[in-house]
């Protein structure tokens, strides 16, 4: 009985040991990753030219601020329409089987007591 209750506690120890030692993989996993989209993200943004280094015109700047608020006016409304279209489906036996049990199945639960 003893040896059975040793083994038991062994071997729930070392998987205890295993998934510990599997969460410690996955964190240092998970920063290699980091690392990684750290340096890569550096290398993509190096060629970005500084704005403040640009001489632009105040007349050009103002006209692409206008032209950028006007697109974001006019444009941005198109999202929040909503639209309905009727799909009609081809008649099969199973569907309209499937409807009409599920109107006679809410039917007899909802149905009026007299």
């Amino acid at each position: 009985m003893e040896l059975l209750l040793l083994k038991g506690l062994g071997i729930s120890i070392v998987g205890i040991i295993f998934v510990f030692i599997g969460l410690a993989l996955i964190s240092v996993l998970i920063s290699f990753i980091g690392i990684f989209a750290n340096r890569r993200k550096k290398k993509i943004f190096k060629d970005v030219v500084d704005i403040k280094s640009l001489n632009i015109p105040n007349d050009v700047s103002a006209a692409i601020a206008m032209a950028l608020y006007l697109n974001r006016l006019f444009f941005e409304e198109e999202d929040r329409e909503i639209t309905i279209k009727k799909v009609t489906l081809p008649f099969s036996p199973w569907v309209t089987r499937g409807r009409n049990q599920m109107v006679s199945i809410s039917n007899a639960i909802f149905r009026r007591r007299k």
